[in-house]
């Protein structure tokens, strides 16, 4: 079963959103850092990757100009995007009916770095470039259809990007 169009549009809003809180980013076509997420659930079971160049990770960490952004940090920044970005896909995905499991990031750093394509399973690529040049990777299996134009009552506790402090 192939990744539904639907689904496809919904993971790149919300990269965009996501992106957009940031603001505008010069960046490169290097990517220096993937950070990786998987999830699985009953109905689909996959894996996010996104691939950034050190500059985007160093502007738009954080801690800003508050302190030296180290290497170790841009890792960690890398990581906690993908788990930002798979932990809204995941409250959408309740929306719809779907629950899912999530794992715990990987960031892999190096020189040239790009993800293999299997032709045995279903993947789409796309590079996200309206406020910075970031490389999107999604591999998923979908174990029965998912209805994403029908919309359920969810769950969910709080509006995306809220924190609460306890």
């Amino acid at each position: 079963m192939s990744i539904p169009i639907e689904f496809r549009e919904m993971l790149m809003d919300i990269v965009g959103e996501f992106f957009s809180e940031l603001g505008p980013v010069k960046s490169s076509d290097t990517i220096d850092v993937i950070s990786s997420i998987g999830f699985s659930g009953e109905k689909i079971k996959g894996n996010l990757s996104l691939g950034f160049d050190e500059g985007f990770l160093r502007a738009t960490h954080p801690m800003g100009s508050e302190g030296e952004v180290t290497e170790r940090d841009c890792d960690d920044w890398g990581g906690e995007i993908a788990n930002q970005i798979i932990g809204r896909t995941k409250n959408r995905l309740l929306s719809h009916g779907v629950k899912v499991d999530l794992a715990i990031p990987t960031v892999i750093r190096g020189s040239q770095l790009e993800t293999l394509k299997d032709p045995r399973t279903d993947y789409f690529e796309e590079w996200y470039e309206k406020t910075a040049r970031i490389y999107v990777h999604f591999l998923a299996k979908f174990m029965e259809d998912i209805d994403f134009k029908k919309e359920i009552e969810s769950e969910s506790s709080a509006k995306e990007g809220d924190a609460f402090l306890f």
